[in-house]
């Protein structure tokens, strides 16, 4: 049986909000969901956060091409090394400056140190959730395991 997770993390991946704000957020997701299994992680490091097998690919958000699933990997890999501490690159198409967390991830993706997942919502819990972020900085990560 597949999971269908819902994941918030905040946009800037070295951001950790403070306890009042995670406590306001994961009470606003219980008031939005019903009877959904939430939980939060803080993580030491900064973390990749995927969305499992809705990856679809990647592109450079500067100029919108493409980017190789290879050469992406290999970004990781160099990134990873140091606890992805710095997430700059340079775009293989446009030599633009960004960052591993800029990148336009067909079916959004990101770093974060800090995540809170709701289990298997309904589509217009979801839809709640999204209206709900847009206002504070945060992102919405879709993934099926």
């Amino acid at each position: 049986m597949s999971n269908y997770i819902v994941k918030i993390i905040p946009k800037h991946e070295k951001t950790i909000p403070g306890e009042k704000e995670r406590n306001a957020i994961k009470n606003q997701m219980r008031l939005m969901t019903v009877n959904k299994e939430i939980s939060e992680q803080l993580y030491n490091e900064v973390t990749f956060i995927d969305s499992g097998s809705n990856f679809e690919g990647i592109r450079c958000n500067h100029c919108m091409t493409y980017l190789q699933p290879d050469w992406w990997a290999e970004q990781m890999d160099t990134k990873s090394s140091n606890q992805f501490n710095d997430l700059s690159i340079i775009s293989p198409c446009c030599a633009s400056a960004l960052s591993l967390n800029e990148l336009y991830y067909i079916w959004p993706m990101g770093f974060a140190k800090y995540v809170i997942e709701i289990m298997n919502p309904e589509e217009d819990e979801v839809i709640r959730i999204e209206q709900f972020i847009e206002n504070i900085n945060y992102k919405l990560i879709r993934a099926h395991y």
